[in-house]
C-alpha cells in the first residue's frame, strides 16, 4: 500500500513538473479550474436559493390556511375540501356530514373574565378537537366562537354519535385563568349530505339552521334532523 502511494506521489510530481515547465499551459489549467469552481458555486447557490424560496412559500401558505389563534383551518381551505367532498358525493353517493358548532354564552365569558379568557377557551377547544377527530375528518374556525366540522363516510347514526362525543367532551373540559376555573358548553347543528342538495353551501346553511335550533332549545345539545 505504501509502495502504491509512493508511486502515485512520484507520478503526480512528474506531471506537475511538466506543467510548471510550460507556464501558458498552467495558466489555461488554472483558468479552467476557476471557471469550473465558479460554475459549481453558482449551481449550489441557485439550488440553495430555490430551496429557501420553497420553504418561504410553504410557510406563507400555511399561515394563509390556518387561523393564527387556534391553529385550525380557516374558511377558504375548509370550503375547498367540503366542495371536493360534495363533488365526490355527486359521483359516488358517499355520504358526508357537516357540523356547525357554537360556544354557548361566549360573550358572557369575555364579559366576566376578559378577552384573554375567551382566547384561552378557543385555543383549548381547538387543541382538544385536533386530537379528537378522525384523520379523515376536518375542523375549521368559521368565525368568532363558531367552528365547523367535515365528517367523511358517515351515516346519520355515526354523525349523531360523533357530534354527541364532541359535545360531551367539551362539557367535561375547563380552563383556568387568574386561579378561576372556567367551564363551558357547545351547541351543535349536524346534517348529512342529501340527494336534494344543490351545493355545498346548501348543506352548510342547513347545519347553521340546526345549530340555532339547538340554541333555541336550551343549548348544550345536538340537533340533527330538520323534520319537526
Amino acid at each position: 500500500m505504501a509502495g502504491l502511494l509512493l508511486l502515485f506521489i512520484a507520478f503526480l510530481s512528474d506531471a506537475l513538473g511538466e506543467v510548471f515547465k510550460h507556464p501558458p499551459q498552467l495558466t489555461v489549467i488554472l483558468e479552467d479550474a476557476s471557471e469550473l469552481l465558479g460554475l459549481v458555486l453558482l449551481v449550489l447557490g441557485v439550488n440553495r436559493w430555490i430551496k429557501k424560496d420553497d420553504e418561504r412559500h410553504a410557510t406563507l401558505h400555511n399561515f394563509a390556511e390556518h387561523d393564527a389563534l387556534t391553529g385550525l383551518f380557516m374558511h377558504w381551505p375548509y370550503q375547498e375540501k367540503a366542495q371536493s367532498e360534495f363533488d365526490r358525493y355527486q359521483r359516488s353517493k358517499s355520504e358526508f356530514a357537516i357540523l356547525m358548532v357554537d360556544i354557548d354564552y361566549f360573550k358572557l365569558i369575555n364579559d366576566q373574565h376578559g378577552h384573554a379568557a375567551g382566547d384561552l377557551v378557543l385555543k383549548r377547544l381547538a387543541g382538544e378537537w385536533q386530537h379528537s377527530i378522525r384523520k379523515t375528518d376536518m375542523v375549521a374556525r368559521w368565525g368568532g366562537e363558531e367552528f365547523i366540522f367535515l365528517l367523511l363516510d358517515v351515516d346519520e347514526g355515526m354523525c349523531f354519535q360523533l357530534a354527541e362525543n364532541l359535545r360531551k367532551k367539551v362539557e367535561s373540559l375547563s380552563t383556568s385563568i387568574d386561579d378561576k376555573s372556567i367551564q363551558f358548553t357547545v351547541s351543535i347543528g349536524a346534517t348529512l349530505s342529501h340527494k336534494e342538495d344543490i351545493s355545498c353551501d346548501h348543506i352548510i346553511d342547513r347545519a347553521d339552521k340546526l345549530l340555532y335550533r339547538a340554541k333555541r332549545k336550551g343549548r348544550n345539545r345536538v340537533e340533527i334532523n330538520m323534520d319537526d
